[in-house]
């Protein structure tokens, strides 16, 4: 059973009075425009801690001009449109591969808010993500694998 399961937290039910502060200042680090790229890196590639509940999110997907051929896509709080996170799919490949990043403007695989990959299988019903770090295959160790 993982670290961060709770027995008495549902995710659908509402928010607690007592969670609420806890929420607040969750969202409040995840949308402030001056939060480094390491920690938004590292809230995003955790799980949610069970005392924050649900986040409802929107996807937009752009998809004027350039973006017609690779579709960009964003990811925003439902409350106050405010963004978290961009996927831009990478031309050239055989199946759907989507960069993952937290700049909106630099979209990009070497820039520090990258923070991987999601690709799916030719028919699309199978999807798999891959972070930045080494192929499991070439590590020495486990703690090579993950950081």
């Amino acid at each position: 059973m993982p670290t961060y399961y709770h027995r008495d937290i549902i995710p659908q039910q509402q928010l607690r009075v007592e969670n609420r502060d806890a929420f607040n200042a969750f969202i409040a680090k995840l949308t402030n425009p001056y939060t480094s790229a390491d920690e938004l890196r590292f809230l995003f590639m955790r799980p949610i801690p069970p005392n924050i509940g649900q986040i409802q999110c929107t996807i937009v997907r752009h998809k004027s001009g350039f973006n017609r051929l690779w579709p960009k896509y964003t990811l925003h709080l439902s409350d106050g449109n405010a963004f978290l996170l961009t996927g831009k799919k990478r031309g050239g490949n055989a199946t759907s591969n989507y960069m993952i990043t937290v700049d909106n403007d630099k979209v990009k695989k070497g820039t520090k808010g990258y923070l991987g990959k999601l690709r799916s299988n030719f028919l699309g019903t199978e999807f798999y993500i891959f972070d930045d770090g080494k192929n499991p295959k070439n590590a020495k160790s486990l703690e090579d694998v993950r950081s």
